[in-house]
């Protein structure tokens, strides 16, 4: 149920509280004159209502308290991993600088800046032959199998 549907919910509740009141202006004065059956009816009809619109509205602020709940938790998490990612790139920068000192020919493979990545970066990947592998494997299962016929 989301906001739009318990507004609705609750300005139809409220129109039929106010039918209600317009039908009985006075619902205990009845009780005590020739209709008062009429009167007990629209007590427990206005008592009903009051405790529909209590049960709905208890149920509401449950759902508003999960949505804080699994919200507060997302948000936990997010500063938890962000709180992580921010040390282990100080650890890593650490590192660089450590090798940096002491290897002057040192050039790091991968950048401290891994937000970034270009296409640069990934070009050596795609220059890889999947082929090559089977070319090998398809040449050491012949050299076995000429092996095996040979003996």
């Amino acid at each position: 149920m989301n906001f739009n549907d318990m507004h609705t919910l609750a300005k139809r509740i409220d129109t039929k509280v106010k039918l209600l009141e317009t039908k009985v202006a006075h619902p205990m004065n009845m009780m005590f004159h020739d209709n008062s059956s009429q009167g007990v009816k629209v007590l427990s009809l206005l008592n009903d209502t009051i405790q529909n619109v209590e049960k709905k509205k208890n149920k509401i602020e449950y759902i508003i308290k999960e949505e804080n709940l699994a919200w507060s938790g997302m948000v936990k998490d997010y500063n938890s991993i962000a709180k992580f990612k921010s040390e282990v790139v100080a650890f890593l920068n650490e590192y660089e600088n450590l090798w940096s000192s002491r290897y002057s020919n040192y050039k790091p493979y991968v950048s401290s800046d891994h937000g970034n990545l270009s296409n640069e970066e990934l070009e050596p990947f795609d220059n890889l032959d999947i082929h090559d592998n089977r070319q090998i494997a398809d040449q050491s299962l012949n050299d076995s199998f000429n092996i095996t016929m040979s003996n």
